[in-house]
């Protein structure tokens, strides 16, 4: 799911059982959606979407043999064009986009070559090319699988970047990179709140006022110990305000449109939403019917968002009710 800020415009995957996957769009802030079905046929999963503009939307994912995607559009969702790199194959695994522009996109994932480590690329022409960074952070592994993988990335410029995963392993432990001059350089999180996680598997950050991006970050708890969100106030260096929210399952997607109003969407759990309006000071939760799910949200604005939570297609013009 992406909605674009500052619009009505909003495009979700789908996957239809008797058609497969397709993309609907709304224009008109999530009241109604219009369904296409010309996806590339070469996806055998989307694991990222990600619409800079209201014509051009990226997204990721994965071959029918297991090698990372990456398709556009620049009709707003209506016809799709693979541009796969020839480079990539089934030992990349693309799990996340986040897309500054038009033409500049980051791509975050792993390899799994023989370890999983962590995989980012980026592309600033369109797709024409793409620069896979040899200088992410790493470490002696600690568990025989490999260091951690990548599975959310969100970028607030061409230059500033942060990304979030781990090892969604019984040992696992969340891990953070961030960069600040365009990927030259990352840095890794030593923050010890993070030892509390298994894994991360999104971000959503905005612009902060010391200079660095506000994040929020949504996944599970030590051992799979439940959904929990937390929140860096300098551009995931450190983090703070760990809630949870349940026993089972995670928190699988979250959104920020701004550093007050954030809302993070569950999978595997009884919650299918949790939103604030105020910084993080305080949180509300909406149930959900069942715990078969794996929800996205997307914001375009402190009162308009978008969420596939609780199997269903869901907008708010009011904050969810939090901003009523």
């Amino acid at each position: 799911m992406s909605c674009v800020a500052g619009t009505p415009f909003c495009v979700a995957i789908v996957n239809n059982l008797t058609t497969g996957f397709g993309d609907v769009v709304s224009t008109d802030n999530g009241r109604r959606w219009t369904g296409y079905t010309d996806l590339p046929a070469t996806f055998g999963q989307f694991s990222g979407i990600s619409c800079p503009s209201t014509s051009t939307c990226w997204v990721s994912g994965q071959g029918a043999g297991g090698q990372a995607e990456v398709a556009e559009t620049t009709d707003g969702g209506q016809t799709w064009t693979d541009l796969t790199p020839p480079q990539w194959n089934s030992s990349v695994i693309s799990n996340a986009i986040d897309c500054v522009t038009a033409t500049t996109c980051w791509v975050a994932g792993f390899t799994v070559d023989q370890m999983m480590n962590p995989w980012v690329t980026e592309t600033t022409d369109g797709g024409k090319t793409w620069a896979t960074f040899s200088n992410l952070p790493t470490f002696p592994p600690y568990d025989p699988n490999g260091t951690y993988t990548l599975s959310g990335i969100s970028c607030t410029s061409a230059l500033e970047c942060v990304a979030v995963g781990g090892l969604n392993l019984s040992d696992g432990h969340a891990q953070v990179i961030s960069t600040t001059d365009g990927g030259a350089t990352w840095s890794l999180s030593a923050d010890p709140n993070l030892t509390d996680i298994q894994d991360l598997f999104s971000v959503s950050c905005v612009p902060g006022t010391g200079g660095l991006p506000t994040c929020s970050a949504a996944g599970s708890a030590l051992r799979a110990a439940g959904p929990v969100t937390v929140r860096s106030a300098d551009g995931g260096a450190t983090w703070t305000g760990m809630e949870t929210y349940d026993t089972t399952g995670w928190m699988n997607s979250v959104s920020c449109a701004d550093a007050q109003h954030c809302w993070a969407a569950g999978g595997g759990t009884s919650v299918a939403l949790v939103g604030t309006s105020d910084g993080w000071a305080t949180w509300s939760t909406f149930t959900a019917k069942t715990t078969n799910e794996d929800g996205s949200v997307s914001c375009a604005s402190v009162r308009f968002c978008v969420s596939t939570a609780d199997n269903a297609v869901r907008h708010t013009s009011t904050d969810g009710g939090l901003g009523r």
